[in-house]
């Protein structure tokens, strides 16, 4: 049954380019609970991946985002001639990694672990909104502390940090 709350569901995950929580469908709901919303959303997942439609609803970054069929990925990536919106150096990626793993942390600590001056990288990392400055640590000199945001989240298609994969099974992957 197409119901017209499940059709608003769906239209609204379409436009939006971010993930919508599901307090902010909520509030277009106000008549409907939270299970309720939570029903359709599993109904519409449901109804793309037994019909094989070209799109799926993920759970991402503690929001519901329309996204690609993995299974298209590779006509997907033959279409796209463009760049990812961010591109990121492997110095980038590897103070990135820092943070994400050892969150909070200072751009000194940073520098002590990669043994080069990370500053730069880390004003980059700031510029695309990957990391945020989460406070000043309570040291000599209160250095800034950093971590990842939502934006992080999103890049990297995850709903959480605890979905990042073990330490332990990058550093084998690195060796």
């Amino acid at each position: 049954m197409n119901s017209p709350v499940k059709s608003v569901i769906e239209s609204i995950l379409f436009i939006s380019n971010k993930p919508v929580t599901l307090s902010h469908l909520k509030n277009v709901f106000d008549k409907h609970s939270n299970e309720k919303i939570l029903s359709i959303i599993k109904e519409l997942q449901n109804e793309y991946e037994s019909s094989n439609r070209g799109f799926r609803i993920q759970l991402v970054a503690g929001g519901y985002q329309m996204t690609t069929n993995p299974a298209n990925f590779d006509h997907l990536k033959k279409f796209m001639t463009e760049k990812r919106k961010i591109s990121l150096s492997l110095a980038s990626l590897e103070c990135l990694a820092l943070i994400a793993y050892k969150q909070p942390i200072t751009i000194p600590e940073i520098n002590n672990i990669r043994n080069v001056d990370s500053g730069a990288v880390v004003k980059n990392l700031l510029a695309k909104s990957l990391i945020k400055i989460l406070g000043k640590k309570k040291t000599p000199g209160k250095p800034y502390i950093f971590g990842t945001t939502k934006e992080f989240l999103i890049h990297f298609g995850i709903d959480d940090l605890k979905s990042l994969p073990p330490l332990e099974e990058i550093e084998q992957v690195l060796e």
